[in-house]
């Protein structure tokens, strides 16, 4: 709200101003101003703290990267305007140990900060406008984990040790994560010595972590062991394996 005390305008020294005892007046004619400006002037109050737009946002539930990038509505303020934002960022969504904070200019609407691996992040943000009035601390955002480990491989198992005749065998493939986008013959690499040879490769899926490679058409005499592709398979953050 506005208070807009009216004023009036002398020239002349204290003689010339009105009789009546006012502390304005009687100081004015202490100070033996010879001109006295009493126009209008606006004094402005605003008590009332800027609205935010609502939560931070991330890029989602998992990344593979330590950048973590937020982003939120502006925040509206009816009286003098928002000026600066204040960020919070935590590995809890209480906040109750805050690990990076800091202050950004109101025209910036999102940031930039690093999370460490393994961990789920949590922004929120205040606002606060020309006067000092400050908003309180918006919802945490929904969370972002880090991870940025790349799944392994654990066990290749055969289903047989041999020696063997079988011209057939099945080898379990084990990985430390769920993986996804592996299952294809391109994706494992057989190696074999002495004449031993093979005609096809198949993948079979058991679940996220499990995997039954196959292979037929065996014949000849020597080793056969298999291998998986580097980068075959990748998280849900996407590493690659």
């Amino acid at each position: 709200y506005h208070i807009e005390p009216t004023f009036r305008f002398w020239v002349g020294g204290p003689e010339k101003m009105p009789d009546e005892d006012t502390a304005l007046l009687r100081t004015v004619r202490a100070l033996g101003y010879r001109k006295y400006l009493l126009e209008p002037f606006p004094f402005q109050f605003d008590t009332t703290a800027p609205v935010l737009g609502g939560a931070p946002v991330d890029e989602g539930a998992l990344t593979s990267s330590t950048q973590l990038t937020f982003a939120w509505v502006a925040a509206t303020d009816a009286g003098v305007g928002v000026v600066t934002y204040e960020y919070q960022l935590a590995a809890d969504p209480s906040f109750a140990t805050v690990v990076t904070s800091g202050t950004l200019p109101a025209t910036q609407e999102m940031t930039t900060l690093t999370g460490a691996d393994g961990l789920t992040w949590y922004l929120r943000i205040r606002a606060t406008d020309a006067l000092g009035n400050t908003s309180g601390f918006s919802d945490a955002s929904d969370g972002i984990r880090v991870d940025t480990t790349a799944p392994t491989v654990v066990a290749i198992l055969p289903s047989t040790l041999g020696p063997t005749t079988a011209t057939a065998v099945d080898f379990g493939v084990f990985f430390s994560e769920p993986v996804f986008g592996f299952g294809d013959a391109g994706d494992l690499t057989v190696n074999v010595t002495g004449s031993v040879t093979y005609t096809t490769v198949s993948v079979t899926q058991v679940s996220t972590t499990s995997y039954t490679a196959t292979v037929a058409g065996i014949a000849g005499e020597g080793s056969l062991t298999i291998q998986a592709v580097a980068g075959a398979g990748v998280d849900l953050a996407g590493n690659a394996s």
